[in-house]
C-alpha cells in the first residue's frame, strides 16, 4: 500500500499500468488501487496549487528576474488561467505528463484561479487519465506477456548499439583531442 503511494506519487502513470497488469494477474483489487492513485495525485495537485498560491509571486519575481521576463508575460499567464481555466488545466492533466505540469498546477495557485473549479478540473481529468492507463494495463497485458521475449531480445540489441555508440563518441572525442593537442606542441 505504501510503495504504491510512494510510486504514485513520483511515477503515476507507470503506477497505474502496473496496477492494471496487477489487477489482470488476480493480485490487487483495482478499484482499491484505483482510488489510491487517483486521491493520491489529486492529493499533490493541490500541493502545488497551494505552493503556488503562497509563495508563487515571490518565484515568479525570481524567474522573471532569472530569465528576463517582463511583467507583461507573467500578466498574461495570470489572465489566460482566468480565462481559459477547463482548456489549460484539463489539456496539462491528460496531456502535460511531463516536468511541466507541476509548473502548471504551481501556475494555477500563482494566478489564483478558483480552488472549487481548480480541483473539479483536475478529479475530471484524472478520473480519465488513470482509467486509461489501468484500462491499458488490465486489457492489453496479455500481449506484453506474448512478446516479452521479443522487447527483452530487442532491449538487449538496443542497449548494445547504443553502447558502441557512445564508445564510437568518446573515441572520436579522444582523437580530436589528441589531435589537437600535437597541433597545438608543434606551434
Amino acid at each position: 500500500l505504501i510503495a504504491l503511494i510512494v510510486s504514485s506519487i513520483f511515477v503515476q502513470p507507470i503506477a497505474a499500468l502496473t496496477c492494471g497488469v496487477l489487477a489482470r494477474l488476480g493480485i490487487i483489487n483495482p478499484f482499491l488501487a484505483f482510488a489510491i492513485i487517483f486521491l493520491t495525485d489529486i492529493v499533490m495537485d493541490c500541493v502545488w496549487y497551494v505552493l503556488g498560491h503562497h509563495s508563487g509571486e515571490r518565484a515568479w519575481k525570481r524567474v522573471t528576474r532569472i530569465f528576463g521576463i517582463d511583467e507583461v508575460a507573467t500578466s498574461h499567464v495570470t489572465n489566460a488561467f482566468h480565462a481559459h481555466p477547463a482548456k489549460i488545466i484539463s489539456t496539462s492533466k491528460l496531456l502535460g505528463r511531463s516536468g511541466a505540469m507541476p509548473a502548471v498546477r504551481f501556475s494555477a495557485g500563482a494566478a489564483r484561479v478558483d480552488v472549487r473549479k481548480y480541483i473539479t478540473l483536475n478529479a475530471v481529468g484524472e478520473f480519465i487519465w488513470t482509467t486509461i492507463l489501468m484500462g491499458a494495463g488490465y486489457f492489453f497485458s496479455h500481449w506484453y506477456l506474448a512478446i516479452g521475449d521479443t522487447i527483452g531480445q530487442a532491449s538487449i540489441i538496443a542497449a548494445f548499439v547504443i553502447l558502441a555508440g557512445v564508445v564510437v563518441w568518446i573515441a572520436r572525442l579522444t582523437r580530436e583531442r589528441m589531435i589537437d593537442d600535437t597541433v597545438d606542441t608543434d606551434s
